[in-house]
């Protein structure tokens, strides 16, 4: 175990304490509760579950439309208390199971009796519950909670077992009936319905305590028919009403998680105005006309009365929509108990534990691995598993484990932690990369310091890469004949612009060997176009020495003229050297090849010279034309193919270096039948299309006026001369 890991390890022993502590409260603090919040939101909108809400519970909705179209029948809203009742006369014929309105009747109308016709006839259905609202702040001379009217709100008491222990709410103030209407009412609930401190509608009270007793919320009334009905509650809330029992899962606030539907699957909504289509039709005696409301499709319903008029004020802000009718997320509550349908929540010491899991593995994975991709992808994969699990158990199994917290609590140890490698470690680093920085390429230098290897003498390895070698030809004589800071301004320029014109193409640069320099591809950073890259080096390697050449001018001893020499195989790569000195670089018959080639380009008067490996590397993204296919290289027995490359496919120039490839191609065949002169006169023709500048072609040129003069013996179609090399 090296200095630098027991290091990270104690770190990690300390910070890391820190983090299980912050996973521990993160639960429990605002910012991050909210936080986990909007992932809940967000996977009620992307990841919901495909279930449909169930058909016992209908929404009857005073929409716009409705408000629209009732209009010249009733007159804007307010409407009369009449229109209710007309209401539950159409309902009670479908003999629903309860009509429970979320629309308020508290205040008396005046100079009318349809407030009593109203609640008679809800009184006569005797499943009907009329609604109370509860206010947190005193009215300007209210008497307050606990001055009801007589026998109220005794009358609508629940038979609650364990209340004693019930987290609530206390209110100040109520918006009641009026007295003589308290008699009227067969059944009361609570309508008062708050949100979370985001403004969003997610869970749903059951029950309130008012004065000394206990009313239930429009959730638990709208299941509440009997007087016999008893709650109770230890830990959650549990109805027993006759035959029928529901369980319900509470918070720590004694409110039930609405488990939300996706849009389209929630529960059915009716518009008001349709009813009132077919009561009409129905008073007058007419059959109801098809696709009408019928009455029977309430039978065994629970009805909720409510409002998604946006002038009526009873839109909410839920996590499907930012403006959803307060009438369907009761309905939804309602639908949530019919069917057992919750959305399980895991305990915040739960929550925290899964936190400290993932932040566990994020942690250690950033501190003691030593790969940078590495790290990030054991990061990524641990936190892409846990979300998609998350998203998955939300939307197939509806369990909430917690998202955003476990994720965020990760991101913040990662960051930490790659905090920690960057200011603690990055100062050891920085001074390993100055060192190395001073006879190592800078790519070499940073792979070696991200990978961690050691940049002493070690084994190489065997590697398929793609080498260059170029030089300047007849330097020696330039730097003889001229001072010595003119030579090296001159030379400086050039290297300088060969280096980067390398660096950029992602090679690496071996060495410097006077005016030769020596770069390869595919190593240390793995490249699988290593020689497409090189070729394409060399290409603007040659035309940047025409820059220069016109720069300090054709004329000028310092208009440089060059040789490039590639070629593609398998060397031995590794940290060569002693424990004083060592270089990263390549060794072997590839190399030596390369090298060769180099020598060959003044020969055969080619700016560049690729062998055959590199040629079948290249060939379908640069146009390369044949120089000679039996070339004996110095210190090689076998003969080797050579190949200049003229420009890439994508370059605009490539079907004019095509065409041209072809015809030197042709020209060649033809001067290896023997017919020398037919051959001379394309050579000419190719030299004079490319201005008298194409090396190859004056080469032939000249060989073919040598067999003219001496024609030879046994021509086999190949020049029997070795390249002279150096």
């Amino acid at each position: 175990m090296t200095q630098a890991f027991r290091r990270r390890l104690k770190h990690a022993a300390v910070v890391g304490t820190g983090f299980a502590i912050l996973c521990a409260v993160a639960p429990y603090i605002p910012p991050l509760k909210r936080l986990e919040r909007i992932s809940l939101d967000w996977r009620y909108r992307n990841a919901n579950r495909n279930t449909q809400a169930p058909s016992e519970v209908v929404v009857v909705d005073i929409d716009e439309s409705s408000l629209k179209v009732m209009a010249p029948h009733f007159g804007r809203w307010p409407w009369p208390r009449h229109v209710y009742k007309e209401l539950l006369s159409f309902l009670g014929q479908g003999e629903p199971r309860a009509v429970v309105f979320d629309v308020l009747f508290t205040e008396k109308m005046l100079g009318t009796d349809d407030d009593h016709q109203l609640f008679e006839m809800g009184l006569g259905m005797g499943n009907v519950s009329h609604g109370i609202n509860l206010l947190d702040e005193r009215a300007d001379g209210a008497k307050g909670l606990g001055t009801f009217p007589k026998d109220f709100p005794n009358k609508y008491a629940l038979t609650f077992k364990g209340s004693e222990t019930f987290p609530h709410h206390s209110f100040l103030d109520a918006v009641v009936h009026e007295d003589e209407f308290i008699p009227l009412l067969n059944r009361l609930h609570v309508a008062t319905f708050g949100e979370d401190d985001d403004g969003v509608f997610r869970r749903a009270p059951l029950l309130f305590p008012v004065g000394e007793t206990w009313l239930p919320a429009l959730t638990l009334g709208s299941l509440m028919l009997s007087s016999q009905a008893t709650v109770t509650y230890d830990g959650q809330v549990a109805i027993q009403d006759g035959d029928k029992h529901y369980e319900i899962p509470v918070d720590d606030l004694g409110l039930m998680p609405i488990h939300y539907y996706r849009l389209g699957n929630d529960p059915k909504s009716v518009s008001i105005a349709s009813i009132f289509d077919s009561y009409r039709h129905l008073q007058m005696g007419e059959d109801l006309p098809a696709g009408a409301v019928s009455p029977f499709e309430f039978k065994d319903k629970v009805v909720i009365v409510g409002a998604s008029a946006v002038g009526l004020s009873d839109l909410k802000r839920s996590p499907i929509r930012s403006l959803y009718p307060g009438a369907l997320v009761q309905a939804t509550a309602v639908s949530n108990i019919l069917t057992h349908d919750f959305l399980k929540t895991i305990p915040n010491w739960a929550l925290a534990a899964v936190a400290t899991i993932l932040v566990f593995i994020c942690y250690l994975s950033i501190l003691t691995i030593e790969s940078f991709i590495t790290k990030t992808g054991v990061v990524l994969l641990a936190c892409g598993v846990y979300a998609t699990l998350s998203i998955w158990l939300f939307k197939y199994r509806s369990v909430d484990i917690g998202l955003l917290l476990p994720l965020f609590l990760s991101a913040a140890s990662t960051f930490e932690g790659l905090l920690y490698l960057a200011l603690v470690e990055g100062r050891e680093k920085r001074r390993m990369q100055s060192t190395l920085s001073k006879y190592l390429s800078p790519e070499v230098t940073k792979t070696l310091i991200e990978t961690g290897q050691d940049p002493h003498a070690e084994d190489g390895r065997q590697q398929e890469i793609t080498i260059l070698f170029t030089d300047i030809r007849s330097f020696t004589t330039i730097s003889e004949a001229h001072p010595a800071p003119e030579v090296v301004h001159h030379l400086n320029n050039y290297l300088g612009r060969m280096t980067e014109i390398i660096f950029n193409e992602a090679g690496t640069l071996d060495k410097f060997v006077g005016d030769a320099i020596m770069a390869f591809w595919g190593a240390p950073l793995k490249n699988d176009q290593h020689a497409e890259f090189a070729v394409r080096c060399a290409l603007k390697m040659a035309a940047t020495v025409e820059q220069l050449r016109q720069e300090v001018g054709v004329d000028s001893p310092f208009a440089f003229k060059t040789g490039i020499g590639i070629n593609t195989g398998s060397v031995v790569v590794g940290n060569i050297g002693s424990n004083r000195r060592l270089d990263y670089t390549v060794i072997g018959d590839n190399v030596n090849l390369a090298a060769r080639i180099e020598s060959v380009t003044k020969d055969f008067r080619s700016p560049i010279l690729i062998g055959e490996s590199t040629y079948n590397a290249v060939k379908d993204v640069i146009v390369c034309r044949v120089i000679d296919e039996n070339v004996q290289i110095k210190g090689k027995m076998q003969y080797i193919r050579l190949f200049q490359p003229l420009c890439e496919k994508s370059s605009p120039q490539r079907e004019t270096m095509e065409a041209f490839a072809q015809e030197f191609e042709n020209a060649q065949k033809v001067y290896r039948t023997g017919n020398f002169e037919a051959a001379l006169k394309l050579f000419l023709k190719l030299d004079m299309a490319r201005n008298g500048m194409d090396g190859p072609s004056q080469l032939y040129r000249d060989r073919c006026r040598h067999w003219t003069l001496h024609p030879p013996e046994n021509w086999s179609g190949y020049d029997t001369q070795k390249a002279s090399g150096h």
